[in-house]
């Protein structure tokens, strides 16, 4: 802990959790991958605990975070809430499945303090930015007197616990081994060794109280490189623990975390965008036998007959790290929109799937008092979206996607209003600019103003609404008031709440592997398909 007086209430607040002290407000879109960590304290009521812990998204569905942590949020009864603080706290906020402690972690002396959590996620992709873990060679690099760039969500200061309304940002010097063990030596329970952590801080600037687990940054290559995170602290000194001492464990611990079995891989799902003067696209999947057994193809075949067709394959025994391929053809959907699922089984393995979209893309209709700076939208499923005063919406969604895409020319700036209502596992916006993700949303989000800046040339835009499993909930998206224009604007601050939401349970089954859903998924979809050919 550090070495500081606390009153006895604020004793009752982990004494091992830390934050930014002498740190300045910034902005979350620069650090998308900061995560909060905090408790489901009643789920009926979709209330959530303060914030108990920091961490970083990593990728694949995964938290990097401080090992003591996993007490603090446990992973049975806790949310990552990524990329946002203050009034947007909640947004993007993932529940826990299970999570990892180091096998060296001591928690007398801070070992290789360390736990990865897997999130509970029910998108196909989780579509977020994840934060760039150091390398080997970068890590050599560090020195004493280097800046490392900190972040927290916990207290403002020593005296008291004051929690951060907005994430705090600081940056410190780093301090050499003999520095910090002349700093720490009284209360430290071992020496200090720089191999293993970065240390830095000062009386009126660095971690404290809230801010364990939360990411540290130095500047290598020209980019921010996730190198250690907060672990403890003593005289008002950062201990952090140092990525570098630990980057094969955690390669290792997201390998078995992400892919547990040998498998079939059988790439990434497709979605495809055709219009009548592009009625028709063909593409090859490629299939990898990523298993050190041979693999023996029995079949492969689409589950549904409609727009979507399976030409050709040439797959039937792949040796391990053997690929082949698969031949489809999609066509412009009658019905706006097609989803179909290739089916792969093998002889020991059992079923593995690829999920197949189109869209038919179609010409945004006139709305009173709406300027539209897209050419072309795309509507998805078999209901289209409403005009209203001012936009579009969609309401009561049921599992299914909707887009909005078309080109802009900057330099200009790109404004809008959003409300997305739903289900903080279940529903997502994600708005991309070029494939680059420039804003996500999940719960009940809204904003009267969004800002966007579009830089010099043509770039495509994009608003992806998922709603990817069936749940009880509505769900509903509006979009509306666009306009590009140039120069900048003021940004309306975005307001999200954590929203639970309940499964329709449509049937039991195991998981298979292959694909990104289990046998859950697979029926979920197959239901859907049953309920929008009954529409159509």
């Amino acid at each position: 802990m550090f070495r500081y007086i606390i009153p006895a209430a604020l004793a009752m607040i982990s004494v091992n959790s830390h934050a930014v002290v002498g740190g300045q407000t910034v902005s979350d879109q620069d650090w998308p991958y900061t995560v909060s960590l905090r408790q489901i304290e009643d789920a009926e009521n979709n209330l959530l605990s303060d914030h108990r812990c920091g961490g970083a998204y990593i990728g694949d569905d995964l938290i990097l975070t401080a090992a003591h942590c996993v007490e603090l949020a446990p992973a049975d009864n806790s949310v990552a809430c990524i990329g946002h603080s203050g009034d947007a706290a909640e947004n993007n906020c993932f529940k826990l499945f299970e999570s990892v402690v180091h096998p060296d972690y001591d928690e007398q002396l801070y070992l290789a303090d360390l736990a990865i959590y897997k999130l509970r996620n029910t998108y196909n992709e989780l579509e977020l930015p994840a934060a760039t873990i150091i390398t080997e060679q970068q890590d050599a690099q560090i020195q004493p007197g280097d800046i490392l760039q900190i972040l927290g969500l916990g207290s403002t200061s020593y005296e008291d616990y004051i929690p951060a309304y907005q994430l705090q940002g600081a940056a410190i010097s780093i301090a050499d081994e003999a520095t910090c063990n002349d700093i720490a030596q009284v209360s430290a329970p071992s020496g200090f060794d720089a191999s293993n952590y970065l240390c830095g801080g000062e009386q009126f600037k660095g971690p404290a109280l809230g801010d364990s687990g939360t990411p540290a940054f130095v500047l290598k290559d020209g980019q921010y490189q996730y190198a250690a995170l907060v672990s403890h602290g003593y005289n008002y000194m950062g201990i952090f623990t140092r990525l570098g001492d630990h980057l094969t464990w955690i390669e290792q611990t997201k390998a078995a975390l992400t892919d547990p079995a040998p498998r079939l891989e059988v790439g990434p799902s497709q979605t495809w965008f055709l219009s009548d003067t592009h009625p028709k696209i063909e593409h090859t999947q490629v299939i990898t036998n990523l298993s050190d057994e041979e693999k023996i193809i029995e079949s492969i075949e689409l589950a549904f007959e409609n727009d979507i067709d399976l030409v050709a394959h040439d797959c039937s025994v792949l040796a391990p790290a053997e690929s082949c391929s698969i031949n489809l053809e999609a066509n412009l959907p009658e019905n706006n929109y097609e989803r179909n699922i290739v089916l792969i089984s093998t002889a020991s393995q059992g079923l593995s799937f690829l999920e197949l979209e189109s869209y038919a893309e179609s010409i945004a209709p006139g709305v009173e008092n709406w300027e539209p700076p897209f050419q072309e939208w795309t509507v998805g499923d078999i209901n289209r979206w409403a005009a209203i005063e001012g936009g579009i919406q969609n309401k009561e969604v049921l599992a299914e996607d909707r887009y909005l895409r078309g080109s802009l020319i900057g330099p200009a700036t790109l404004s809008f209003s959003a409300e997305v209502s739903g289900a903080s596992n279940y529903t997502q916006l994600s708005v991309t600019m070029d494939d680059n993700i420039v804003a996500n949303f999940s719960g009940h989000c809204s904003a009267e103003s969004m800002q966007i800046d579009i830089p010099d040339g043509e770039h495509v835009m994009e608003f992806h609404f998922k709603d990817t499993l069936i749940v009880e909930d509505e769900s509903s998206i509006t979009l509306s008031d666009f306009t590009l224009q140039e120069g900048t604007g003021d940004t309306d601050q975005l307001q999200c709440a954590y929203r639970t939401g309940t499964l329709l349970t449509l049937s039991e089954g195991d998981d298979t592997n292959g694909g990104s859903n289990g046998m859950f998924g697979i029926f979920s979809l197959l239901a859907l398909t049953l309920i929008r050919r009954k529409f159509t």
